[in-house]
C-alpha cells in the first residue's frame, strides 16, 4: 500500500479511506473521474485508528477529502482525523452519502457502496455522485 509519506510525493489532493474497500474504491473513483493522477488514496484501516503524529507533516499544505463512513464510529472517526489535519493540511472537508441507496434498497454507507448506486439515487444526485472527487480540482485551472 502507499504510504501518507509517498502520497504527500505523489499529489496535492488525498482522499482519505476508512478501511480497505473504501481505499480501493477512491482509485476506481478517481480513475472513472479522470482524475487518477491529482488524486492519491490515503487508507486508514478503521475507526479507531488514529493518524500517527509523525505522519501528520505529510498533510502539510494538501487538500484532503475525508470519506466518511455513513455510521456513528465513522463520523467520530471523520472528526477525530478532521482535527488532527487541522493546522497540517491546506483544507479538509467530508464527503457523505445521505439519502443515496444501493441497487438492493440498501442505504450506500461508504465509497465502496457508492459503486453499486441505485438508478434513482445516481439521478437525483448525479452532481454531487459524479464529482466526489472534484475536490482535486479545486484551485486549479481544469
Amino acid at each position: 500500500m502507499t504510504s501518507v509519506t509517498q502520497c504527500s510525493l505523489i499529489s496535492g489532493s488525498l482522499a482519505l479511506c476508512e478501511g480497505t474497500p473504501d481505499f480501493l474504491s477512491a482509485f476506481h473513483h478517481a480513475d472513472a473521474s479522470g482524475l487518477a493522477a491529482r488524486v492519491a488514496p490515503v487508507c486508514l484501516t478503521g475507526a479507531s485508528v488514529t493518524i500517527p503524529a509523525e505522519c501528520l507533516p505529510a498533510f502539510t499544505g494538501k487538500r484532503v477529502r475525508i470519506f466518511v463512513h455513513d455510521d456513528a464510529e465513522g463520523l467520530a472517526a471523520a472528526r477525530r482525523w478532521a482535527g488532527q489535519l487541522r493546522g497540517f493540511a491546506a483544507r479538509v472537508d467530508g464527503f457523505t452519502f445521505d439519502g443515496l441507496t444501493r441497487t438492493d434498497g440498501a442505504p450506500v454507507k461508504d465509497l465502496c457502496d457508492l459503486a453499486s448506486i441505485d438508478a434513482d439515487s445516481w439521478e437525483r444526485r448525479r452532481d454531487t455522485v459524479e464529482n466526489c472527487m472534484a475536490f482535486a480540482l479545486e484551485g486549479r485551472a481544469a
